[in-house]
């Protein structure tokens, strides 16, 4: 696929502006994107709850440092959108060690940007509790419908017309991998709140 997508892209760049054949190119080119997409994200699906192959498995790392780098990648979309972003971090959360929290935080982010319209707010808070490190995410959304929130962490269920199905459940696996638990609270049209718990210590 990567071959591929290289000789497409150089085709591309050989191919006058005025070409049909670059129409079809670009069709081309944005068709294997969406397939690297979603092999990418199969692949990071098979790899997350596997505790012996899991290749994002890091040194501990500031659970705050990396909620705020994970929200930094989505301001601009945020200015563009006018959705404010609030932050509630506390100073007492200890190191943890990472074993692909970033694509938790990302996913959960997407997913709380895609069920927003303009103006909307995502509050992100961490803190301890009865030897978890807990982290909400709670935006103002459409919220999840009751008969789909039993499904919502399923590998291939979506909602989204070009939705994989894959985020949530990848969430999941991660989670599953810290023995932890992720909760889902949510109202239809009322805004939807994710709760991730994950043991102090850590991955097991």
């Amino acid at each position: 696929l990567d071959g591929v997508m290289r000789f497409s892209q150089l085709s591309l760049s050989l191919t006058p502006e005025d070409s049909v054949l670059k129409e079809y190119l670009l069709e081309m080119r944005s068709g294997l994107k969406r397939m690297q997409s979603v092999i990418r994200s199969m692949l990071e699906f098979s790899f997350a709850g596997d505790r012996n192959r899991n290749p994002v498995c890091r040194e501990e790392i500031d659970l705050n440092m990396l909620l705020k780098q994970t929200l930094s990648d989505f301001e601009r979309l945020a200015l563009c959108r006018g959705i404010k972003i609030e932050t509630e971090f506390s100073e007492d959360v200890p190191l943890i060690r990472d074993c692909g929290l970033q694509i938790v935080f990302s996913n959960i982010i997407k997913n709380a940007f895609e069920s927003m319209d303009e103006n909307g707010t995502l509050t992100v808070k961490d803190y301890r509790r009865n030897g978890h490190v807990c982290i909400d995410f709670m935006d103002t959304g459409c919220g999840v419908d009751e008969d789909f929130r039993e499904k919502i962490f399923e590998p291939f269920f979506t909602t989204k017309k070009s939705g994989k199905g894959l985020g949530l459940a990848i969430v999941k696996e991660i989670i599953d991998c810290y023995e932890g638990n992720i909760e889902l609270e949510s109202l239809a049209q009322a805004g939807t709140k994710f709760s991730v718990k994950i043991p102090t210590g850590g991955r097991k």
